[in-house]
């Protein structure tokens, strides 16, 4: 699902599977448009439509004007939760707009809560403040073998880059259908089922 598409809403369907997008508090909003440089290495090759900034929330927490980053502050968090009408397999996930403080080894973490209680981490790669910042755009992206899931909860660590509040913006997740068993192994299991009620005919 790419929440920096401009055609991407609150709802949708990825792989046959219905899913919905809800905030813990505030409005979600996915307001502003890309503001970093897409030419950066890796960032060109993700597949992003880079269109709107990702995903975020806005609230009583960070009053910015069209903020669409997900903020956590001491005694408050914003969080979006993807719910899935039937489990899926969740492959991976990336936020635009989490930094590293310059000159510090302390970053930005985004951080993916699933149903199960596995959580997911992705730590900030860029530096904060280098150069001319509008060319950076805080890029950070995992991708994983997949974990069956009902549901995402997206969130930003308390940890940052010195720059204000913790914060960053959804970019993307990737998921996948549950594999059904192979059409040949179903058919083993049926053969087998017949030699069985053959043996206990027999007997």
């Amino acid at each position: 699902i790419d929440f920096t598409a401009a055609a991407t809403k609150t709802t949708g369907t990825i792989a046959g599977v219905g899913w919905t997008m809800s905030s813990n508090i505030g409005t979600l909003n996915n307001a502003q448009k890309f503001d970093g440089q897409d030419s950066l290495p890796g960032l060109a090759s993700t597949g992003l439509a880079l269109e709107r900034d990702g995903y975020g929330v806005r609230s009583s927490i960070d009053t910015a004007k069209n903020d669409d980053e997900l903020t956590t502050v001491r005694g408050g968090m914003e969080a979006i939760t993807l719910t899935f009408a039937k489990p899926v397999l969740f492959t991976g996930i990336s936020f635009l707009d989490l930094y590293i403080a310059k000159g510090a080894s302390v970053g930005e973490v985004g951080n993916a809560l699933l149903s199960d209680g596995t959580r997911v981490v992705v730590a900030a790669t860029d530096l904060a403040n280098v150069g001319n910042k509008t060319k950076w755009a805080g890029y950070a992206g995992l991708d994983i073998a997949g974990i069956i899931t009902k549901s995402v909860k997206i969130y930003i660590g308390l940890t940052n880059d010195k720059q204000g509040f913790a914060d960053g913006a959804l970019a993307s997740v990737s998921v996948a259908p549950i594999p059904v068993p192979a059409a040949g192994l179903l058919l083993l299991g049926g053969l087998g089922g017949l030699t069985v009620l053959r043996r206990k005919r027999k007997s």
